[in-house]
């Protein structure tokens, strides 16, 4: 149900790449785990352009999270919330092969993300090769969710509205 695919590596390559990928700067990885810890699956932000504000911002559900109404649609709001609130970030995208309906509806329908354009007969599954939809969602799309202030909530349950001015003579000391 994912674009990318590689050939399968040996144990010793796949420790290789953690321990490269543990110090990329563009790159951060989060567990999606349930209400009783248990995993559900894994979500991030990849390839991020720190100079433009954007980067990828996939997940992947493992089974029976994948059954689960709204797992997809929750892990995306949050990590949404935490792109745009607590990192700074003004756009997230990535691709949706033609095929995944849950992944489309995840995106596209409940969070507020759009087709940018498609990869035509861009991955090749099953002996047929299937379209590739970009998508992306800007930081003022999430914020006309009607949800997106109680994600940004749970990332951010501070007020940082309120700001709090040191008294005149607290200025004066440190003169």
């Amino acid at each position: 149900m994912v674009a990318g695919w590689d050939f399968p590596v040996a144990l010793h390559d796949q420790q290789t790449w953690l321990n490269r990928v543990t110090s990329d700067t563009k790159t951060r990885r989060f567990m999606i785990v349930g209400s009783d810890n248990e995993p559900l699956g894994m979500t991030g932000l990849y390839e991020i352009d720190w100079p433009n504000r954007h980067a990828i911002g996939p997940i992947k559900l493992y089974p029976p999270a994948v059954h689960v109404k709204g797992t997809g649609t929750d892990a995306i709001k949050t990590l949404m919330a935490y792109a745009f609130y607590d990192v700074g970030l003004q756009k997230l995208e990535g691709p949706i092969i033609d095929f995944n309906g849950p992944s489309f509806g995840a995106y596209v329908k409940n969070c507020g993300w759009r087709i940018e354009g498609v990869f035509r007969r861009h991955v090749y599954r099953k002996g047929t090769y299937h379209d590739v939809y970009w998508i992306s969602v800007l930081k003022e799309e999430f914020d006309a969710l009607p949800d997106s202030e109680e994600y940004v909530a749970r990332i951010m349950p501070v007020d940082v509205a309120t700001k709090v001015e040191p008294p005149p003579e607290w200025w004066a000391a440190r003169s």
